[in-house]
């Protein structure tokens, strides 16, 4: 099953205290990646990403910040160590960046030669079932050119090994 790693641009709970608004997972349990993770598919981006992702594969969603907003309009800069982190933990073979703060990792995620997608937060107001559907196909796209690269590159490996034996 082909891992997927999903960016969006920062978390958020309402009312969170500035000593709330880092992943602080054993100081802080309310903001932890598992309540993060729950309250992310209860809510309306949750919903609209459980139908845009394939369901053939491994899914995880970070953000590409770590700072914590107190409310939905929270914004915070990329972080591009916080998204290399993620990355070199999830080791996945695409990687989706949705929304325009997600979509400033994009060069630092073409260094690690993985597939890229972007679109549109699933939040934004005009984001459609359309839109979902068009992400949904470039991820499985990418995710079989990847596929196809590392099956190319096997099949070299193979071949030099067999000339030098």
């Amino acid at each position: 099953m082909s891992k997927v790693l999903v960016f969006l641009q920062n978390a958020w709970k309402h009312g969170a205290q500035p000593e709330q608004r880092q992943w602080l997972v054993d100081e802080t349990p309310e903001v932890s990646r598992d309540f993060w993770e729950k309250a992310l598919w209860a809510s309306p981006t949750g919903e609209r990403l459980k139908w845009m992702l394939p369901k053939s594969c491994e899914i995880r969603v970070g953000n590409a910040s770590p700072l914590i907003g107190d409310n939905s309009r929270s914004k915070f800069p990329m972080d591009p160590l916080h998204v290399i982190a993620q990355i070199e933990e999830w080791q996945p073979r695409v990687v989706v960046l949705l929304g325009k703060e997600s979509q400033k990792a994009r060069s630092t995620v073409e260094a690690f030669n993985l597939g890229i997608v972007d679109g549109p937060h699933p939040a934004y107001r005009v984001f459609s079932r359309r839109w979902g559907l068009v992400i949904r196909q470039k991820i499985i796209a990418s995710i079989n050119e990847q596929a196809a690269q590392a099956m190319q590159e096997r099949g070299k490996n193979n071949a030099i090994r067999n000339r030098t034996s």
